[in-house]
């Protein structure tokens, strides 16, 4: 597992959460950055496994 991709994932996903959160931010990036990030971290557990 890599566990830069990893961390980075949980940054976008937690960031992408704190936006949803507030209304006066846009949610559709937010909606970007947490299916970023959940990308990020599918690949960072399953993707290296080879």
């Amino acid at each position: 597992m890599d566990l830069v991709q990893f961390a980075i994932g949980l940054i976008m996903i937690i960031i992408g959460i704190a936006i949803i959160v507030s209304p006066e931010l846009a949610t559709i990036i937010a909606a970007v950055l947490v299916i970023l990030g959940a990308v990020a971290i599918y690949d960072a557990v399953y993707g290296t496994k080879n």
